[in-house]
Parts: C-alpha cells; sequence; structure tokens
C-alpha cells in the first residue's frame, strides 16, 4: 500500500514531527487491498486462498460505498474522550448499528457464487443466524476469540465489521482522532495492530505506522521499539529468504525478546505492500517466526485460528500431548515437532509448556475440505475430543 492510499494527514507542526494519524480512505482501502491480494496470488502456493479473500476485499469495497454514515458520538462524548485519551469507537462498547449485518449479507451473496464448496458451506450457514447468533460472533471477533466452535464463520463477520468501523474512522478523520496513552493500540477504536509500515508522507521518510487490523486506522510510532510491551532493547527482524538465500525485503517479521511477541512490518518503498493482505501472504514467515518461541501479538480478522473447543477442568492443568487422528486432505506442520504430517501422529509436548501449543495444517487441495481428527491429552490423562477443518481460508 503507498503513502496515497489513506487520506487524511494530521497537519504536521514542524518539519520534523510526523503526522500521527492517518485515517483510512474510506473511497479506496478495500479495493487497493483486493488489487494486491490479486498481485500476491499470482505463482503463490497459496494462490487460490489469496484471490478468494481478494474477492472478500472487493466485497467490502461495494458494502462500504453503499452503507448509510454510521451515527458518530456527540461533540460531549468526543470531547469526553480525548480528554481522557480514550479511543471514540471502542471496539468492545461502541453501540455499533446492525447496518454491520446488511454488510455482511452483501459480502456473503457477492462471494458465494464462486467460492469453493467448503466455504459455500459455510456461507449458507451464516445466511441461517438469526440478528442474536451474528452479534455474538462480532463479540468474539471484537475480542480477538478467533477460534472454537465456527470459527470458519468469523472472517467473513470480520469482513463486515472491517466495513463498519472503517466508516466510522473515515467519517471522523484524523481531527478527531487524538493519540493514547498506550501507543500499541489503535487511537480510534483501542483495537490491536494486525502489522506495520515503514513509508514516507510528504517530505518525511522512514516513518513507522501500525495499521489497525480492525478500522485501517494508521497511527504512527517509533521505530525499534515493541507495540506490546513498549521496550526498545531486544528488537530485532527475521525475514523469509528464498531458494539462492536471497531474503525478502519487503516484509519482516520484528521480533521482541523481552515479552517474546512478534509483529510483522512491510516496505512501502519496496513494493505497493497493505499490511493485511502481504501479512496472509508470508504465513511461511509466522511459521518461522513460531518455531523459534514468539507469539503474534495482533490479529488479522481474515485469518481463522484453530483451538480446542474446550478449556482445562483445572487452572494450571499441563498440556502432555496432541494425539492427531483421521486426516482428509489435511497436512499438519507442528512447530519444533513433526512437519509434512498426512497421517496418524502423537506429538509429545515438552514439560515447560503449560497451557496452549500450536500447530498448522495446510490444505493439499484448495477446492476439498479439510479435516482432523485431534485429541488433546493434559497432565489428567484427560483427553478434549474435537475436528478442526473446513471454511476457505481456514488453514
Amino acid at each position: 500500500m503507498s503513502a496515497s492510499t489513506q487520506s487524511p494527514i494530521i497537519p504536521i507542526k514542524s518539519s520534523s514531527e510526523p503526522p500521527h494519524v492517518i485515517a483510512p480512505d474510506a473511497a479506496n482501502v478495500f479495493s487497493r487491498r483486493a488489487q494486491r491480494f490479486d498481485q500476491l496470488a499470482e505463482g503463490h502456493s497459496l494462490g487460490d486462498w489469496l484471490r478468494f479473500l481478494g474477492a472478500i476485499s472487493r466485497a467490502q469495497h461495494a458494502a462500504l460505498q453503499a452503507l448509510p454514515a454510521p451515527e458518530l458520538p456527540d461533540v460531549a462524548k468526543i470531547a469526553f474522550a480525548r480528554e481522557h485519551r480514550m479511543p471514540l469507537l471502542p471496539a468492545q462498547s461502541w453501540s455499533r448499528p446492525v447496518a454491520w449485518h446488511d454488510c455482511l449479507r452483501q459480502i456473503v451473496a457477492a462471494i458465494a457464487p464462486d467460492a469453493a464448496p467448503p466455504a459455500r458451506n459455510d456461507l449458507a450457514r451464516l445466511a441461517t443466524l438469526d440478528a442474536a447468533a451474528l452479534e455474538a460472533l462480532a463479540e468474539r471477533v471484537l475480542h480477538t476469540e478467533l477460534y472454537g466452535e465456527d470459527a470458519a464463520l468469523l472472517p467473513y463477520v470480520g469482513a463486515a465489521l472491517q466495513v463498519l468501523w472503517t466508516a466510522g474512522a473515515a467519517r471522523l478523520g484524523v481531527s478527531e482522532i487524538a493519540a493514547l496513552d498506550v501507543p500499541g493500540v489503535c487511537p480510534c477504536c483501542g483495537f490491536l495492530p494486525v502489522a506495520s509500515v515503514i513509508r514516507t508522507v510528504g517530505e518525511v521518510s522512514n516513518l513507522r505506522y501500525l495499521h489497525c487490523a480492525l478500522c485501517n486506522t494508521e497511527w504512527n510510532l517509533v521505530r525499534l521499539k515493541c507495540s506490546a510491551c513498549d521496550v526498545t532493547d531486544g528488537v530485532t527482524y527475521k525475514a523469509l529468504q528464498d531458494e539462492s538465500g536471497k531474503e525478502n525485503d519487503s516484509i519482516r517479521a520484528e521480533t521482541c525478546e523481552s515479552c517474546k511477541s512478534y509483529l510483522k512490518i512491510s516496505y512501502a518503498e519496496k513494493a505497493a505492500v497493505d499490511p493485511v493482505a502481504d501479512d496472509l501472504a508470508t504465513l511461511a514467515l509466522d511459521i518461522l517466526v513460531d518455531e523459534a518461541g514468539y507469539a503474534r501479538s495482533g490479529p488479522n480478522l481474515l485469518l481463522v485460528t484453530v483451538s480446542s473447543s474446550e478449556q482445562p477442568a483445572t487452572p494450571g492443568n499441563r498440556l502432555v500431548a496432541l494425539h492427531f487422528k483421521t486426516f482428509a486432505n489435511g497436512v499438519v506442520d507442528v512447530p519444533n515437532g513433526p512437519t509434512n504430517q498426512s497421517s496418524a501422529f502423537t506429538h509429545w509436548i515438552p514439560s515447560t509448556t503449560t497451557t496452549t501449543a500450536s500447530f498448522y495444517v495446510r490444505r493439499p487441495n484448495p477446492s476439498a475440505a479439510t479435516t482432523v481428527g485431534l485429541a488433546v491429552q493434559d497432565v489428567c490423562s484427560t483427553q478434549w475430543q474435537t475436528v478442526v477443518g473446513g471454511g476457505a481460508g481456514a488453514f
């Protein structure tokens, strides 16, 4: 994404002071994202999925253009939020207009005809849900609970919520969006960043902006600082390499030794990057840094997370093993464990791990459904049964 894809910009008070906020440009933020998805899909091993995400982005663009202007907080509420450095459209407490349901229906109708069969099944299920069920899914998205039952439906819900919050952020504009005391969350909606981007704004180059995963607002954060814990020491960068050993210099993972988190950072001067699209086109980089012991600090709402549907019965229980069972069109990779597995196997979890474990499932045939049987064993030898799979873009 180039600097021209976001506007307007807070006036610069001096030649050395960078603009703090870049509001989303409602006219083209999603259409240019769709173009970037299409570019990234060419020759990519996940090309079909990236093109599908491009179709979602185009549907988001159409839904945003048709969305009536959302009602914003009144003058008193805006003044209160600015005085106390609070987000104006907080993700978890803004009384969101039900118009986002219409956005969801428009997106579903636009992408369903050309979706793969598993995705069409998910979209058909979405169409049957009542308003209460949709709001329950929205709460999961806005609380970043992107896993569990019906996880394959959450990217579509997230896409519709992105339309609503982007409309609100664009209507507010930079004149109303003030800096927060917590620099690592969006000053408009308080949501987490999906990634950051290095861009030139005006005559100032190499400015770093965090990009909100929900409302597409960008805000300035100095470079070489962890966006999750705000420290400057121990921040390093990791990149993917091609077969010749050349690094991908348009996107890297910024890792923090203090909190062991990471967030991707893209470079607009190297390519026409989009923080959301380029993030999803480099999932191999996520695997690389996950294997090195880092956890992602911000979500991508178009990506499904797979997790056990139940929690340990006793607080402090330690996970012991992942027992993978029946496979259908799925290949499993476990960070720091077995990789390229397509038949039953068990991964024993090191004793230093307490309550979390991760794995990745790849779909060899993108047009067919994926199912992987899984039993998760804790220290008490209790097994939680779950089946993961289904939904275009889930893996």
